[in-house]
């Protein structure tokens, strides 16, 4: 029962013995109420809600063994990542990410901010392999970050909110495919850390100030694996440090009282920036590079197809609960689509302005500003992208979180409006009637994933099988590479040559366009090397003098050409 008006507030004293009161989480307090905390559950609720967290952390592990026991390789960019994982925690640390396609059109060399995935799968490369080590590594991290974004929603909203979260991005995982639970390619991996930063940020706003680490970590993750990651996830770090400032000088909280939370986000920041402070450091500025980058004339997909993109994603159905065709989603939305996104938009924004003058909503329009900022990052990464990138999904995934966040902000205002006594009857039953419709889209998604639907899966066999031919007959020692042909330089030769290094032999490149993703002391300038492999994709490819053939596997059909690596002193 709400305290009478003008009632005077309790002086602070022992507290009183008698059990704990729930409620709503008081604004600007540091943690969640009493409801909120998963010691305080009871008999069943207990149990779902931990089993709900622990189930999504799991999900990626079991998607990844998955894959494994069917072959899975890594490949192209892929394969580089698994050979720039191998550098770190050596002589050679990198310090910057992958390189950006900004090089082809703008003439400069930038690279993606940060190394943070090299360093994070480094352990797991060394310790498994370079396939089941890029696996485990990758589920550990989204396995994490899922587990983080279920627990986070779980202290900001209780039961209700962990249902809504746990429906919603098992939706997610069925529309973009349970092999994104896994994929270590760059621009994938951020999906996850995305939604927790913009979850994090949410709560530490509304005084959750326990989640500063948390928040530090998913957005370091998120900024330095993509541009576009760090373009969604700065204004949206930006404006939680806005409003903590802003509660700092009403009042509302001291950071002298926070100091183990503040701290442990300031050793996150540290540990997780200081790669790419060295680069800065040392040169050449990659940040100053990304900019130049991002100012060259090039041409771009536009703003028209962007925001028809977004607003489609929020259409019926919305984007993050079906599986758009192979290479082309939404772009061609109807006008009655359009009218339905301006609708639910409009609708969910209503929502948020009605909540404003209810205690229980506050916070709510935070969330909403938050999901507004993502939303036009998403809209300005897009349509400054090259043409190219219109078919390429897996690097705008921010469309997707924000077509998931628009409607979880709906629902999640939609509920704070219910009556008391409704909300109070219907609220046992959200958790339980979602986690077992999660765990059935999560079951769907693990069982339609197949391995040669995937980016570059077709070829992961003859992959493997070229890999263990060339190990066995290339003797030890350092060898320069040399990839014959579009399929041999971004597909198969970087697999073979990460499998080449890890059997123990050193792999270097040529200085070229895409020799610098290998990393400098791959790439020098005198190489010395003990013999030279040319990687190559063809159908019956003449070997050049001196040349000796190591290394054949036939590509699958309709293919007609093999992987051949070839041998010469």
């Amino acid at each position: 029962m709400a305290a009478p008006t003008g009632a005077r507030s309790p002086r602070p004293g022992p507290a009183r013995a008698g059990p704990a009161r729930a409620g709503p989480a008081r604004p600007g307090a540091s943690g969640p109420s009493t409801d909120r905390l998963v010691r305080r559950l009871s008999g069943w609720r207990r149990w779902v809600t931990i089993a709900t967290i622990a189930g999504f952390g799991v999900l990626p592990a079991l998607a990844a063994l998955g894959a494994w026991r069917a072959g899975w390789q890594p490949t192209g960019d892929v394969a580089i990542i698994g050979l720039r994982s191998r550098d770190a925690w050596t002589l050679h640390p990198p310090l910057v990410g992958q390189p950006t396609t900004g090089s082809s059109y703008a003439g400069i060399s930038s690279f993606h901010p940060g190394p943070a995935e090299f360093w994070l799968l480094g352990p797991w490369v060394r310790l498994f392999g370079p396939a089941l080590g890029m696996l485990l590594g990758t589920a550990a991290i989204n396995g994490a970050a899922l587990a983080g974004v279920m627990w986070t929603a779980f202290r900001r909203g209780g039961p209700v909110l962990l249902g809504f979260v746990a429906l919603g991005v098992a939706a997610l995982v069925r529309s973009v495919g349970a092999g994104t639970l896994y994929d270590p390619f760059n621009s994938e991996i951020a999906t996850y850390a995305l939604l927790l930063t913009v979850l994090a940020a949410w709560s530490v706003a509304a005084g959750d100030r326990r989640l500063l680490p948390m928040l530090a970590a998913a957005a370091s993750l998120a900024a330095q694996t993509h541009v576009s990651g760090a373009v969604a996830v700065a204004p949206v770090v930006g404006l939680t440090v806005g409003v903590l400032v802003v509660q700092v000088r009403a009042g509302r909280w001291s950071p002298a009282r926070e100091q183990r939370w503040l701290g442990g986000a300031a050793a996150v920041l540290a540990v997780a920036w200081l790669p790419v402070l060295v680069r800065e450091v040392t040169g050449p500025s990659n940040l100053w590079a990304l900019w130049r980058t991002s100012r060259a004339p090039h041409p771009q997909i536009g703003l028209a197809f962007a925001v028809e993109r977004l607003l489609g994603s929020l259409a019926l159905p919305p984007l993050f609960v079906w599986t758009p065709p192979d290479l082309v989603f939404v772009g061609t939305a109807s006008t009655a689509g359009i009218l339905v996104a301006a609708l639910v938009a409009g609708g969910t924004a209503a929502l948020v302005l009605v909540l404003r003058a209810e205690p229980r909503g506050r916070g709510t329009g935070f969330l909403a500003a938050c999901v507004g900022l993502v939303a036009l990052a998403s809209v300005w990464t897009t349509a400054s992208a090259p043409p190219f990138s219109a078919i390429r999904s897996d690097v705008t995934r921010a469309t997707w979180v924000v077509s998931l966040l628009v409607w979880l902000t709906a629902a999640w205002a939609g509920w704070q409006l219910l009556g008391a006594e409704r909300r109070r009857r219907a609220a046992p039953f959200v958790l339980p009637v979602a986690a077992g419709l999660a765990l059935v889209l999560a079951v769907v998604a693990l069982a339609t994933t197949h391995l040669e639907d995937q980016r570059d899966g077709r070829v992961m066999s003859a992959v493997d099988l070229a890999s263990g031919r060339a190990i066995r007959n290339v003797p030890d020692g350092s060898y320069l590479v040399t990839l014959d042909g579009e399929t041999a330089v971004f597909t198969v030769g970087p697999g073979v040559a990460l499998r080449l290094e890890d059997a123990g032999r050193t792999v270097l490149f040529g200085r070229g366009p895409f020799g610098e993703a290998y990393g400098d002391h791959r790439t020098p300038e005198d190489p010395k090397p003990d013999g030279h492999l040319r990687i190559t994709t063809a159908a019956s490819p003449q070997p050049k003098a001196g040349e000796r053939l190591v290394a054949e596997a036939p590509l699958p059909a309709p293919s007609t050409d093999s992987i051949y690596v070839f041998l010469a002193p």
